[in-house]
């Protein structure tokens, strides 16, 4: 996953940002995350069943996920208000590409 931000932009070094990975079923429980900052980007990664937050349910047992970022201005994992989403890409499992997201603050 290559996520990175569009344009010139104003946020501290250490506002959070999430990449993660859903179910495409619809299940709001990412079943990948990783906690990064607006100073790590722009970066290359890979979600693993290392990444799950649920190991219950990993991306392995997964034939299609949603992968997302989203700038978390609270710096809470949960949604808030003011947050900025990256487009949500549906990738099949196992994915060998790259994915793209990109963040406009």
């Amino acid at each position: 996953v290559r996520v990175a931000l569009a344009g010139s932009h104003t946020l501290a070094p250490d506002t959070v940002v999430f990449v993660q990975a859903r179910a495409s079923d619809g299940s709001p429980m990412p079943v990948a995350a990783r906690r990064l900052r607006v100073a790590d980007l722009p970066v290359t990664l890979q979600l693993t069943d290392a990444d799950s937050p649920m190991p219950t349910r990993t991306l392995s047992q997964l034939s299609q996920v949603r992968i997302s970022a989203r700038i978390a201005m609270s710096g809470s994992a949960n949604r808030s208000d003011g947050d900025v989403e990256s487009n949500i890409v549906t990738v099949d499992l196992p994915h060998a590409g790259s994915v793209d997201l990109l963040l406009r603050p």
